[in-house]
């Protein structure tokens, strides 16, 4: 046990307000009662002076002094039950996997609450380990927060004092054990069966937590965490703002002012501010410097910043400027400003194994996802938008639908989140109750997230006028561009050829991303010759018309239908044919051909949640069919 010194925990057995019962940690499980209901202890252990304030005051609540926590507590419980929280946790696995490099989950664990939720308890070596102090508790919580993002947890946990229920203990409300659970059992096993596993006492061999190592990722969130948490303390009890803070103005030369200004510039980029009003917000704060930066060799070091920022590339002479020439220490800072945009802003596509190898998609990139006419490339694209709409809410994606018209995409968003056939849309459409059913299901997966716009034939400066409308219309930064498909693109203007036309729209399309520093999301057809059925594996150079589709995709990902020409028809595989981040595979998924849904196997670890919507078979019943 690290940090024996630390031995003594609170509890409460039979009821949590029967607290205030210090004793030491080992004394605690054959102190259990005999129904072991309703039982519980502190995350935090500490040190004698917290039995000696126990015996003298007969209370805990004041105690200030040290405390040591064995792990990172996150507690997943929405109201709507164990249903909807364990498709939170299992984002969140993800999230950890990807964005925090935990590889394998290793120094993670997993509980059923026994109620509606689920703990995920992280382990402090992937962090670099923490010692006992009095803030602790106030670095976890920041470390929590800053982890979680958009993920509904539960913040009150991370008081030194809080107290989690024990494992194998009875929760009242349901009768049910808190229970450890597997990685495979969190992340595949369905409701139902992780409930009949916590109605009796469970065991299961939990590999231990020293040989973990700490990831980059994790050791930089707990830096920062700390730092955060030294801010607040520093400057009283609101503590300062993070947006304030990056405006610090008490900077003179030799103390950052030259790093802050670009940070300041990325920071207004990231906000969705347009670069002539960002470098007026530059100048005034630099204006407030005790020593303001100034002008080098007739060049405005503000502008530059700006440029660099905002990657304007609008001029040859505006492209070839120093800062693009850059030393290891300057290819650092600016790898440190890509890491922070891209934790919170690339994004997944809600396939498991196939996220796991891309690692998200990132502003400036493009995934490109080729397949045949029929296969269900729009159909895997706007369930790829349902899931970014559900995880990442802070993401504001654009649909581009250059096919089908904005009711035939309205139909399909129906028929995915529902869970229902179009026929089943289309028949019910008249029914107010059914209707308005309809759009209450619809309404919290989309919200302001996910905008539709199907004007056909459309340019890239068109694309360009699309973005500036929809960032003018919602009010923030475009995030994704969702394209269907490349091949409906007007290129007449930029060559007299088919094939040159769309080599250049293609390599138009990665400047496009970089210029408006966004993720994008392109479907594009293959060549008749090669998957002619939609139910053959393609390879590299399977799209349509020209090579420059594959040499300019970062990721470029193969649909197949492998059992298409047989009655069951319930599969699609989802192949990774070209990633600059790592290798390739394939992996196949179930297909629902009425609801369009592309879920994991078996149903069991489905990235897009179940509305409230009904079945299909009560959505006919209540049209009386």
């Amino acid at each position: 046990m690290n940090n024996p010194q630390c031995c003594f925990v609170d509890t409460s057995f039979g009821d949590f307000s029967k607290r205030n019962n210090v004793m030491d940690i080992h004394d605690v499980k054959r102190s259990l009662p005999t129904d072991r209901r309703d039982c519980a202890c502190t995350w935090h252990r500490f040190p004698e002076a917290y039995r000696d304030h126990w015996k003298r005051t007969g209370s805990v609540k004041a105690y200030r002094g040290t405390s040591y926590a064995d792990f990172l507590p996150f507690d997943f419980d929405d109201d709507n039950g164990p249903e909807v929280s364990v498709v939170q946790v299992r984002e969140f696995l993800k999230l950890l996997e990807i964005s925090y490099e935990i590889s394998g989950l290793a120094g993670v664990r997993f509980w059923f609450s026994g109620y509606k939720g689920f703990h995920v308890y992280l382990s402090p070596m992937l962090f670099g380990g923490w010692d006992p102090t009095p803030e602790l508790h106030a670095k976890l919580k920041a470390l929590a927060v800053s982890m979680a993002r958009d993920f509904v947890i539960d913040s009150g946990i991370y008081d030194r004092n809080r107290l989690l229920r024990i494992e194998n203990t009875v929760n009242t409300k349901s009768g049910l054990h808190k229970i450890p659970l597997t990685m495979q059992e969190i992340l595949f096993l369905g409701v139902p069966d992780i409930l009949k596993l916590a109605e009796a006492l469970r065991v299961v061999e939990i590999a231990p937590w020293g040989g973990v190592s700490a990831t980059a990722s994790c050791a930089d969130a707990w830096k920062n965490a700390q730092s955060v948490q030294k801010r607040t303390t520093d400057h009283g009890p609101r503590g300062r703002d993070l947006d304030d803070d990056i405006f610090n103005s008490a900077l003179r030369e030799g103390e950052g002012r030259d790093v802050r200004a670009f940070r300041i510039a990325r920071y207004l980029r990231d906000g969705g501010m347009k670069p002539d009003r960002a470098l007026k917000v530059l100048q005034f704060w630099n204006s407030k410097l005790d020593e303001p930066l100034t002008e080098t060799d007739g060049d405005d070091v503000l502008e530059k910043k700006i440029k660099n920022a905002y990657g304007d590339v609008a001029t040859e002479e505006d492209r070839i400027v120093p800062e693009r020439l850059m030393s290891i220490e300057e290819m650092d800072v600016a790898y440190a400003a890509y890491i922070e945009a891209t934790k919170s802003r690339k994004v997944t596509l809600g396939f498991r194994a196939v996220d796991l190898k891309l690692r998200g998609i990132a502003p400036g990139e493009i995934c490109t996802v080729i397949a045949k006419s029929g296969v269900g490339k729009t159909a895997f694209l706007q369930n790829v938008l349902v899931h970014i709409s559900n995880t990442q809410r802070d993401i504001l994606a654009v649909f581009a639908s250059m096919e089908q018209p904005v009711a035939q995409c309205f139909e399909r968003w129906a028929q995915i989140v529902g869970g229902i056939s179009g026929k089943d849309v289309e028949d019910g459409w008249n029914d107010q109750a059914y209707r308005e059913e309809l759009l209450k299901a619809l309404r919290p997966t989309f919200g302001d997230r996910v905008w539709t716009f199907d004007v056909p034939n459309l340019k890239i400066e068109e694309l360009s006028r699309l973005i500036t409308v929809a960032e003018t219309k919602v009010g923030r930064k475009v995030n994704v561009l969702a394209l269907d498909y490349l091949g409906l693109m007007d290129g007449s203007d930029l060559d007299k050829t088919i094939y040159a036309q769309v080599s250049k729209l293609a390599r138009g399309m990665k400047a496009f991303a970089k210029t408006h520093d966004l993720a994008i999301i392109m479907l594009c057809q293959v060549q008749r010759s090669t998957g002619d059925d939609g139910d053959t594996a393609l390879t590299i150079h399977s799209a349509r018309e020209s090579g420059a589709i594959e040499e300019s995709a970062d990721f470029l990902l193969g649909l197949y239908r492998p059992e298409m020409k047989s009655e069951k028809d319930d599969k699609v595989t989802i192949q990774i044919l070209k990633n600059r981040k790592g290798t390739t595979g394939a992996w196949t998924y179930d297909f629902n051909g009425e609801t369009m849904r592309i879920t994991e196997p078996l149903q069991v670890h489905s990235t897009i949640p179940h509305s409230s919507l009904s079945p299909m078979d009560l959505a006919r019943s209540q049209r009386g069919v």
